[in-house]
This record gives C-alpha cells, structure tokens and sequence, in this order.
C-alpha cells in the first residue's frame, strides 16, 4: 500500500517498516516530513533516490528524525542518497550521524 502526501513523499510498508520516498527537503516541506515520521510507532527508512536538493533545514530534519527514533528505541535508516546528498553530508560531517558511513563507501 502506497500513499502520497501533503509534502510530495510516498509512504509504504515494507517488511514491517514504514518507507518515506522523498523528494527535495527543504524549508517548506522540512516540517510535514519531520511530523510524518515522528507519527510512525514503528521502524522507518527514509529513500532519498528523488533528493536533488537538501538545504539546511532538510539535514536538520533528518538529523532530528533519527535522534527522536533512538529516543523512542525505534530506527530511522536512510538509502540511496544521492551523489549531491551524500557532498553536503561529507561537507557537514554529518555522513556517520545518519548510518551512511559504511552504505556510500562503494557509490561513486
């Protein structure tokens, strides 16, 4: 089951998690993407294939998401980033923060 939402993310249930497809995150859809995903009891991960474009308040979303989830003893995993993703979060050194350390060593 796949719905859409308000900030232009799909939302599915994969394997008892939850799946967020996101598009770009930036200030005006930051603050639905943070909500939606607080609202889920479960596990979540968080597609960032259709992420062209992340500002700062996007990184602070994702950041936030995955700190509340350890907080609840729930997961936020993050896949597939983009390669313009995978340079802001080498740039801000937040890579490790979000658990893509070791899933881009082999991206280009």
């Amino acid at each position: 089951m796949s719905q859409g939402t308000s900030s232009g993310e799909s939302v599915a249930r994969v394997d008892g998690s939850t799946v967020f497809v996101l598009c770009d995150l930036d200030m005006g859809t930051s603050l639905p993407v943070a909500a939606a995903i607080r609202a889920v009891t479960g596990d979540v991960v968080v597609d960032l294939t259709g992420v062209d474009f992340i500002d700062s308040t996007g990184l602070r979303c994702l950041l936030k998401a995955r700190r509340d989830a350890e907080g609840r003893g729930t997961t936020v995993s993050y896949v597939h980033p983009q390669p313009m993703v995978v340079r802001l979060l080498d740039i801000t050194g937040t890579r490790r923060h979000l658990g893509l350390a070791d899933a881009c060593e082999s991206d280009p």
